[in-house]
Order: C-alpha cells, then sequence, then structure tokens
C-alpha cells in the first residue's frame, strides 16, 4: 500500500488539506497527517480544530512514498518557517518521490530550492516567487514535473474541467463515469467487493492549556547598584583612555613609562567592570523560538564548523607564522590569498552533495559589500565604522563558517580602498575570527540576539580578540627584535584605538542588530538558506 504525508501548519486551507487526506484514503492510499508548529490540534484558517496522526518531527519520513502540501494563509508561511518540511521536501525531491502542493504552496517549494529547473504552477499572482527560484511558470490549473506536481487555486482545477483522477476512472469513465476506484468497477461488473473499513470513533482531545506570559522578574536593588557603579567605572575609563592622545607619554626610547604601567591597570580594571557590569543586568531569555535562540538539541556543532576551528586555530596561524618569518611580511598578497582559499574550504563543505546555489553565494557576497561600503563611509573617523558590527551578525545569522568568511573577504576587499600591506593577512584572521566566534557561540547557546548581549560581545571581540590580535601583529611587522615589553608597548598603546572600535561597534549594535537580524531572517526563510 503507498504510502502519503500531508503537512498540516497552522492557518492551512481546509479543503485543500482534509480533501486529500479524504480522497487518499478512499482511494487506499495510507495517509498520514503531520502537525507543524508543535501541535497535536491545528487550527485551520477559519479556526476550524484538527487533529494531527502525529507531530512533524516524531515521524520516520523513509517509510513514505509522497509529501503533500496544502495551502492557506498562515499556513504557507508556517509551512516554510518549518525546517522538517523544508529537510523533507528536499530529500523527497532528491529521492525521485512525489512531492505535492497546493494553492500557494508552490511558493514553499520555491523557497525550499525544489523548483529549480522545473515547470509548476500556482495560485494566480504569485508566479514572481516560482520565476525568481528558476521555475517555469505554466499558468495551467494543474503541472506535473517528473515526481513535482504543482495546483493552482482549486477553483481554477475544478471549473477547468482538468481534473486528473485515477487509473479505474479514466479506463471506465466512458461506461461507469462515476467510478473512481477499482473497487467501483469490480462491483459494477458484479464482483465481490470487501466493505470500507468503519472509520474510528472521534475522539475529541481538549487543548492544551495556553502557556501564561512569562512575567519578566524585576532585578533586585543590589544588582541595580552593582550595574550602575559597574557601568559608570567603564564608561569613565574608557573615555580616561581615549583621552591619552599622546602616545610618547606612554613608550619612550626607554620603553614603557610609569604611566603605562597605570594605563595597563587601567585597562584591566575596564575588562573587569564590563564583566560584572554584564554579569549583574544579565537574565535568562523566554525567546524559545528557532529563530531568536537555536534550540538545546541541535547545539551541537556540525562536522564542517568543527573543521573550521581547526582551520582557524591550527592552519591560518600557520600560514600568518610561515608569512613573517619566511618571506619577512613582504609576500602579503599570497599570504592574504591563502588565508582567504583556507577559510573558504568550510563553506565549500555546505555543498557537499548538492549542487550550490547562486543565491547562497550572492548573498555572501552583499554582506562583504555591505561591510566595505560600511568602512568606506565612515573614513573620517578612524576605527569609527561598523564592520565588527556587521561580521558578528554575518556569524550570528548563517554561521561562523559563514562569518569568518564575510569577516576575512571585507578586510581584504576595503584594504583595496585604505591599502593593501603586511597587515592585511592578519586583519582577515581577526575580523574572521569575530565572526567565526559568534556563529559559534550562538549556536552553542551562550550568546543571545538580545540587543544588550550582542552589544557586550561586540565591546569583547573589538578589544579583546581583534585588539589582542593586530597589536603584537604590529610589534611582530615593525620591530627589528620581539620581546614581552615590546608587545606589551604595542598593545598598550592600542588601547585607546580599541576602545573607540568598541564604541563604534556598541552603537552600531544597539541601532542596528535587530532590523537587521530580522531582515537576515526573512532571507533565510524567503530562499530555503536556513540550516
Amino acid at each position: 500500500m503507498s504510502k502519503a504525508v500531508i503537512f498540516f501548519a497552522p492557518g492551512l486551507e481546509e479543503c485543500e488539506g482534509l480533501l486529500c487526506v479524504d480522497i487518499l484514503r478512499r482511494a487506499g492510499v495510507e495517509v498520514t497527517i503531520a502537525a507543524v508548529g508543535g501541535e497535536k490540534i491545528v487550527k485551520s484558517a477559519r479556526q476550524i480544530s484538527v487533529v494531527a496522526d502525529a507531530l512533524a518531527e516524531e515521524l520516520d519520513y523513509t517509510v513514505f512514498d509522497a509529501c503533500i502540501l496544502p495551502g492557506g494563509i498562515p499556513g504557507v508561511p508556517n509551512l516554510k518557517a518549518d525546517a522538517t518540511v523544508r529537510r523533507v521536501c528536499r530529500d523527497f525531491a532528491a529521492e525521485g518521490k512525489v512531492v505535492a502542493a497546493i494553492c500557494a504552496a508552490p511558493t514553499a517549494l520555491a523557497a525550499f530550492g525544489v523548483l529549480n529547473g522545473k515547470k509548476a504552477t500556482v495560485y494566480p499572482g504569485m508566479d514572481a516567487d516560482l520565476t525568481a527560484a528558476g521555475a517555469s511558470y505554466t499558468g495551467l490549473p494543474l503541472t506535473i514535473d517528473g515526481s513535482i506536481v504543482t495546483e493552482a487555486e482549486p477553483r481554477t482545477f475544478f471549473s477547468g474541467n482538468s481534473f486528473y483522477t485515477t487509473s479505474a476512472n479514466r479506463i471506465a469513465r466512458d461506461v461507469l463515469p462515476e467510478a473512481v476506484t477499482p473497487e467501483d468497477v469490480i462491483a459494477a461488473c458484479g464482483g465481490a467487493v470487501a466493505p470500507e473499513p468503519a472509520l474510528p470513533e472521534y475522539q475529541r482531545i481538549p487543548p492544551a492549556p495556553e502557556k501564561e506570559a512569562q512575567v519578566l522578574k524585576k532585578l533586585p536593588v543590589w544588582r541595580k547598584a552593582l550595574a550602575a557603579v559597574s557601568g559608570i567605572v567603564s564608561l569613565v575609563l574608557m573615555i580616561q583612555a581615549i583621552g591619552v592622545t599622546d602616545l610618547t607619554k606612554l613608550v619612550d626610547a626607554g620603553g614603557l613609562t610609569g604611566l603605562a604601567g597605570s594605563q595597563m591597570r587601567l585597562y584591566g580594571i575596564l575588562l573587569l567592570s564590563l564583566l560584572v557590569f554584564a554579569l549583574s543586568i544579565g537574565r535568562k531569555a523566554d525567546r524559545p523560538d528557532y529563530l531568536i535562540q537555536t534550540p538545546v538539541e541541535k547545539r551541537k556543532l556540525r562536522n564542517r564548523t568543527i573543521f573550521a576551528t581547526a582551520l582557524i586555530l591550527l592552519l591560518i596561524p600557520l600560514t600568518l607564522f610561515i608569512g613573517v618569518y619566511c618571506f619577512g611580511g613582504k609576500r602579503y598578497y599570497f599570504i592574504s590569498l591563502l588565508i582567504l582559499l583556507e577559510c573558504m574550504l568550510p563553506f565549500f563543505l555546505i555543498f557537499e552533495g548538492r549542487k550550490p546555489q547562486a543565491r547562497e553565494l550572492v548573498l555572501i557576497a552583499v554582506l562583504v559589500a555591505l561591510n566595505v561600503a560600511g568602512r568606506a563611509a565612515f573614513f573620517m573617523l578612524p576605527e569609527f565604522k561598523p564592520v565588527v558590527a556587521m561580521t558578528i551578525l554575518a556569524g550570528v545569522a548563517f554561521g561562523g563558517e559563514t562569518g569568518f568568511l564575510v569577516g576575512a573577504m571585507t578586510m581584504l576587499v576595503s584594504n583595496m580602498l585604505f591599502s593593501q600591506g603586511p597587515w592585511t593577512p592578519w586583519q582577515m584572521f581577526a575580523m574572521g575570527s569575530i565572526g567565526w566566534l559568534a556563529g559559534v557561540l550562538y549556536r552553542k547557546g551562550v550568546l543571545r540576539r538580545l540587543k544588550l548581549s550582542l552589544c557586550i560581545f561586540g565591546v569583547i571581540a573589538s578589544t579583546v580578540i581583534f585588539g589582542g590580535i593586530m597589536n603584537p601583529a604590529s610589534a611582530l611587522m615593525w620591530s627589528e627584535s620581539v620581546n614581552w615589553k615590546i608587545i606589551m608597548s604595542y598593545y598598550i598603546t592600542g588601547i585607546p584605538v580599541d576602545l573607540v572600535r568598541a564604541v563604534a561597534t556598541l552603537v552600531f549594535l544597539w541601532l542596528g542588530a535587530e532590523p537587521m537580524l530580522e531582515k537576515l531572517d526573512r532571507v533565510k526563510t524567503k530562499y530555503g538558506l536556513a540550516e
């Protein structure tokens, strides 16, 4: 017996969903209703409650021969946003199993990348989504291209006398037009037909009680006081450090001055006060949606992320070492190219086992272009640029590998405007590391999409990561001899610049993190790029 699964998402069109189930079961197909959205009771577009057979994420899809997507609004957008539906449609299409979509649902197949190079139809007026995904829009009531079946709105389908029915009806329609199943033909010829099994008695399942909205608990007074004190201390220390513009007061011919030592201690106090401020105002977020925070069961790092980590921690530093000690920092174009290829390797692993789509490469290119344009737009303000902020958002939205690639490519391309040099490979490594770390920490659940959480990470990344890499790198590039005193002198003199970068990152993340992530999520959902 053939088996099919049909996905019911909140807001589905009742006729398109239930009629499919009814007709297929009458024709002898074993149909399973899979609920999308985490609840077995699904409310349709007209608030009709339907009890599904199972939750979509609980089924074993290897036993099914076909999957069906009914239309309806907001049913179709809910289908698009579901990772299980996206995975099943892609797998079935790749395996040659039947993938069917009705009315507006073909736009979901388009978003999943299933219709690329296929002929398809859809609800009138939505054909732009299909053609943008590489499909050929037919405008017919029903279109079958291989194992992909798409149907326009039911009114168009039935009124156009385009009803494609069963083999039994096509054979016997001239003699017995009402026959649909082989049993109808057998009965008309006088044969014995087993009676239809009785439908199971309907037992109403009461809806689950609505979860009460969690009331955000107020911070205790002592935490508010601690946050206020640590915040004021951090602000005062930032202003004081940025105000030291005469670097000769920190470093002279004899090395570090007494002021340098005190500045170093103040810098340590600044980092400590920022940590205290973050812990004082932090609280557990009640935002379980997968677009907001990665579920616990999905926080395990993928193999390609682990591979990217190995490249970042081992191969790229080795490449930098070779560039400094074997080429004397003079082959920086060659070293930059090597680092670029190394940080692109994990990204290309995304295409393992499937054909890469241009939209994925275009998205990376657009993010890099925005980053380069942002750096160029603020050229008159040294280090006050949105580059770190955009790199962090790229890592959070699309993963550590993409974050590393965006950060590294941004520094390489933008230095064509700001001048290339032996510092370029180091900048690529430092900025790429920020994007990679943002993606990994977000996936592990450490970094949250809350505005404040992103801002705190941005300040730490700008000072500790970028500054921690570039300041010692400057000593390697420009000093004839390198020792701890030389490295410390470069690090201390770089503190004001690092803090300017940190303030810029904080400002850009505070103003643009939430709207930017919202738009990136929409792009992921619309074009089927969500992992």
